[in-house]
C-alpha cells in the first residue's frame, strides 16, 4: 500500500524527528501494518489526533508559534552570509578603486553627459552639411566627383568626432 511507510519517512513527511515517531509507536498512537513493521500514515495521522492530551494544547501552540517564528527570521547562517556579502563589498570596493587608479572606471553621469555631448555634436555636424555640400557640389560635373566630394566631407566630420572623443576620454 502507498500509505505504508516506514518510521522514518513517516517523520520526515511529518517534519518530526524520528525519536518522536518512535515515543508515538510506544505510546501506541500509530497505527502499524500486520508485520508491524510500517506506519499505516493516514490512519496513524487520525489517531494521534484523536489521542492529544487536551491539557497539552498550550505546548502544541508555542511550539507552532516558534516555528513559524523560525521561519520568518533569518536561517543560523545569517552571520555566515553577512559576512560574505560584507566580504564580496569589500572586494568590489577594491577592484573598484584599482580601476579607477588605472582609467578603467568613470563616473556613469559624466560618462552619459559625454555621450550627449558627442551625441549633440555629431548631430549639428550633419545638419551643417546640408548648407556646405549644395555649394560644392553643384559645381561637379561626374557622379565620381560628387561621390568623391561626399567621401572628403563625411571623412572630415567623423575625423573631427574621432578627436573630440579621444580628446574627451583623456579628460
Amino acid at each position: 500500500m502507498s500509505n505504508e511507510v516506514k518510521q522514518a519517512e513517516f517523520a520526515r513527511m511529518q517534519g518530526w524527528d524520528r525519536s518522536y515517531v518512535t515515543e508515538l509507536k510506544k505510546a501506541g498512537r500509530l497505527v502499524m501494518s500486520k508485520d508491524g513493521k510500517l506506519v499505516i500514515a493516514d490512519a496513524s495521522l487520525v489517531r494521534i489526533k484523536e489521542t492529544e492530551d487536551p491539557a497539552r494544547q498550550d505546548v502544541k501552540e508555542r511550539h507552532e508559534s516558534e516555528r513559524s517564528v523560525q521561519e520568518k527570521s533569518p536561517t543560523r547562517n545569517s552571520y555566515n552570509e553577512a559576512r560574505t556579502r560584507r566580504e564580496q563589498a569589500e572586494a568590489d570596493q577594491a577592484e573598484m578603486s584599482a580601476a579607477k587608479m588605472r582609467g578603467t572606471l568613470v563616473n556613469a553621469e559624466e560618462a552619459r553627459l559625454f555621450g550627449a555631448d558627442v551625441g549633440a555634436t555629431f548631430r549639428s555636424s550633419l545638419e551643417s552639411l546640408s548648407d556646405r555640400l549644395p555649394h560644392e557640389l553643384i559645381a561637379l560635373k561626374t557622379v565620381d566627383e560628387i561621390r568623391a566630394a561626399l567621401v572628403e566631407n563625411f571623412e572630415e566630420l567623423l575625423s573631427d568626432l574621432s578627436l573630440k572623443i579621444e580628446k574627451g576620454i583623456e579628460a
